[in-house]
């Protein structure tokens, strides 16, 4: 008898995760179908694992749990994501879409050179609010453009 896994999915435009709980490959299809509303072939999502480069199967995913943990995956329609980082210019990085908005954040805080002794964070606009630094960046575009900008600013916690 195959074990229960517990898997978080994210997905397109979905920042709020969904749990479920599934045994075998044949569940996880079945929840996947559901988790994207059912107009989309199986076959057109490509899996993650959280902050993952490699292609899933679903048979994977389902198979077993990721080191001894609970999974989190993505599920997307597109493979990589383009993300413009604008600070001073643009600079552009090509991820998977399980990708975090940490790992992007770190990457651009090296890469422009600003100042690691200060607050840093990204937005979707210059004059957004902060992204929370767990939002896998497939969360914030669709197929088929797979891009998002994204701008570095200077964390400011507003007062009063």
């Amino acid at each position: 008898m195959e074990n229960e896994i517990e898997i978080l999915i994210f997905g397109e435009n979905s920042l709020k995760g969904q749990k479920h709980k599934v045994r075998c490959a044949s569940a996880l299809i079945g929840v996947v179908e559901k988790f994207t509303g059912g107009g989309i072939s199986v076959t057109e999502i490509a899996v993650f694992d959280e902050d993952g480069d490699e292609l899933l199967e679903v048979t994977e995913v389902a198979g077993r749990p990721h080191h001894g943990k609970n999974r989190i995956v993505h599920c997307h329609r597109c493979k990589h994501v383009k993300v413009h980082v604008f600070y001073n210019g643009e600079a552009t990085l090509e991820v998977r879409p399980a990708r975090r908005i940490h790992k992007i954040q770190d990457w651009a805080i090296n890469h422009f050179k600003v100042d690691k002794h200060r607050r840093w964070c990204l937005r979707l606009e210059a004059d957004g609010e902060p992204l929370q630094q767990d939002i896998h960046v497939g969360s914030l575009t669709s197929y088929p453009d797979c891009s998002v900008k994204l701008y570095l600013m200077e964390f400011h916690k507003p007062q009063g």
